[in-house]
């Protein structure tokens, strides 16, 4: 899955963007009440690493 898959899922489910860090940005999700970081790259696909890091701080299946 792409970096950009993502961020529209989860936009979809109502998580927002906080701040533009170097590489990363920092999220918040609605669902968990977490921040947590995306990668920047767009275009890159997600490590599966970092997906589950997402989902689990997101609350968001990807």
């Amino acid at each position: 899955m792409k970096i950009s898959e993502a961020l529209r899922k989860l936009k979809r489910e109502g998580c927002y963007l906080l701040s533009h860090g170097g590489n990363h940005d920092w999220w918040q999700s609605p669902i968990t009440n977490k921040k947590f970081q995306v990668p920047r790259h767009q275009t890159q696909e997600l490590t599966p690493k970092t997906k589950t890091s997402i989902e689990l701080y997101s609350g968001v299946r990807l």
